[in-house]
């Protein structure tokens, strides 16, 4: 759910969708909820309570996401995993080799 991230990452408070990882991403984020894909009313009711909110409280949800974001899905968080793999596979490779 890349979307996502790039919406948490812009401090942004957000809904999504109870598929895939997008349930637990909005858990910790401290986003809160996921509609059951396909329902358009429960996506409806979720936007109208988020709208509700005070403007502090979406600024704090906002706040909590970008958070989340970026210490556990900024770019240098996943350059380092990525580094970290090839590493592993060439390290496999170089073992292979002999």
């Amino acid at each position: 759910p890349l979307a996502l991230l790039e919406a948490f990452e812009a401090g942004l408070p957000c809904l999504g969708t109870a598929v895939g990882d997008v349930p637990f991403l909005l858990r910790a984020a401290g986003q809160g909820r996921a509609v059951p894909p396909g329902d358009g009313g429960a996506l409806a009711d979720a936007m109208e309570e988020l709208e509700a909110l005070p403007a502090e409280d979406r600024r704090v949800r906002g706040s909590r996401a970008r958070a989340y974001a970026s210490g556990h899905h900024g770019w240098e968080i996943i350059f380092e995993r990525w580094e970290g793999l090839y590493e592993e596979v060439l390290a496999e490779a170089g073992r292979r080799s002999r």
